[in-house]
């Protein structure tokens, strides 16, 4: 993906589907802690972007999975979904353990580990916000981490709309 081999297939798709079918199919991990999993989108019906559709799978599927992990049993994850004129600002939203500001730019590194230690417990390898990193910067776009340290994480990014299906 780095080196741009692994091209993206820009598609027009709805991306409240995508987003409820990753729900989907991440939910029992979350009910397995007892964790609520919801998805803010107004009214809409639908949202179409012009994306990668299985790469933006992967972006929600691990950012998810992030949030799965260090948020406490019985939480809440929320993923966020506003429009704008032309682009779709999207996010996910934890109450979880927080990512200290010092370790904030870092955590889109490969192999990258807050705390080594917690790492072995939790599991993973280190590579998934790295490639939610590298998948958003092939759709020209950027995720940005707003976090409190045991408050939870909030991950930011945009997608373009698919203007020919207003």
């Amino acid at each position: 993906m780095e080196t741009g081999e692994i091209k993206m297939k820009m598609e027009a798709f709805d991306i409240v589907s995508l987003i409820d079918e990753t729900v989907e199919q991440i939910e029992p991990i979350a009910l397995s802690k007892k964790i609520n999993v919801s998805v803010v989108k107004k009214d809409w019906k639908s949202v179409i972007v012009l994306a990668d559709y299985y790469r933006i799978f992967q972006v929600f599927k691990n950012l998810l999975s992030n949030a799965i992990k260090y948020s406490e049993d019985n939480s809440t994850i929320e993923i966020q979904i506003e429009k704008r004129k032309k682009v779709v600002n999207l996010s996910v939203v934890d109450s979880g353990i927080g990512i200290p500001k010092n370790d904030r730019k870092r955590i889109f590194e490969r192999f990258y580990r807050i705390d080594k230690s917690r790492s072995k417990k939790k599991g993973g390898t280190g590579l998934g916000l790295a490639i939610v990193k590298h998948i958003l910067e092939n759709h020209n776009e950027k995720i940005e981490v707003i976090s409190k340290k045991n408050y939870g994480s909030k991950f930011i990014f945009s997608l373009s709309k698919n203007l020919n299906n207003e």
